[in-house]
């Protein structure tokens, strides 16, 4: 990055009290999930990452930046992290992915642990509602 790059990417930063470094410059994706936006080079990619490749090194082919604060604006480089898309999605509280492996217990109030989960189609199901589906299938046929 230029000199009049460097510049250009610090004079859209707002330093908040919490240490996030948040993106006021231009943004990109859909909302409700705004990335920053900066060209650089003649090349635009995502603020988050242009921050981590400028202040910490280059991001390993097939790898992804995670915002350890959760802030998708924020483009401090304390609070970015190399990880795959995978470890991302679980990381973060809003996926549903991560919202169904946080849940201790199914629709119907049975524990989804131990030897009552199975694992379908990467999704847990309840083994406990499964035979009730069975036995009521049994019953109607």
């Amino acid at each position: 990055m230029t000199t009049e790059e460097l510049k250009r990417f610090i004079a859209k930063l707002e330093i908040l009290e919490d240490g996030c470094w948040f993106w006021n410059g231009g943004r990109g994706g859909k909302p409700p999930y705004w990335y920053g936006v900066f060209k650089a080079s003649g090349i635009y990619t995502t603020a988050h990452r242009h921050s981590y490749e400028h202040f910490v090194g280059p991001i390993p082919a097939g790898m992804v930046i995670d915002h350890l604060c959760g802030i998708k604006l924020c483009v401090n480089p304390d609070h970015l992290r190399i990880c795959t898309q995978r470890n991302n999605l679980h990381a973060s509280p809003t996926t549903l992915n991560s919202k169904n492996m946080a849940l201790t217990h199914c629709k119907n109030g049975h524990l989804l642990s131990g030897d009552n989960v199975r694992m379908y189609r990467n999704q847990r199901v309840c083994r406990a509602c499964k035979r009730e589906w069975r036995a009521r299938k049994r019953k109607t046929t």
